[in-house]
């Protein structure tokens, strides 16, 4: 699953609004945006705070992956 998509269903299963999962990762609402379009992707430390927060939808071993194609 793509990470738009991961961000979305957290926001969706979690029941948390966009812009307090922004403030819980340390980017501002807009930037939140633009990974769920898809139009940019969060980097390594990113993601890893987001692995932190939910390893269920973020796993360290796709963070690695993740990391490891850029």
């Amino acid at each position: 699953m793509e990470v738009g998509k991961k961000l979305r269903f957290i926001l969706d299963d979690y029941d948390i609004p966009q812009y307090k999962l922004a403030k819980q990762i340390g980017v501002c609402p807009a930037t939140m945006c633009r990974w769920i379009r898809g139009s940019r992707f969060p980097n390594a430390s990113h993601l890893l705070i987001l692995a932190k927060h939910y390893p269920k939808v973020f796993s360290s071993d796709e963070v690695i992956k993740c990391i490891s194609k850029k």
